[in-house]
């Protein structure tokens, strides 16, 4: 059962450090993009909402990130740190 939590929270903490590392390189993409002297219009896809979503993705990833481990604080009246990186990881 241990295992299954700890395997649960570190794939979910996963996704939110992976969609968070998308967003940086698209960032990083579009700027690279502009400074060689291209236009966004000629890329085949184009965001709708643009690097705004990207910098909205990224707050909120790390929001539920750091969100999520604050539980381990609250767990119970000794601190456990078990308890604590079972959250993070």
């Amino acid at each position: 059962e241990a295992v299954f939590e700890w395997l649960v929270n570190l794939v979910g903490n996963l996704i939110g450090i992976d969609w968070t590392i998308i967003s940086i390189a698209h960032i990083y993409f579009r700027r690279a993009y502009l400074a060689q002297g291209k236009k966004l219009e000629d890329l085949p896809y184009l965001s709708p909402i643009g690097v705004i979503g990207d910098y909205i993705a990224i707050v909120f990833n790390v929001t539920i990130l750091v969100v999520a481990g604050l539980t381990g604080y609250f767990q119970g009246d000794p601190f456990v740190l078990k308890d604590f990186l079972s959250n993070y990881v």
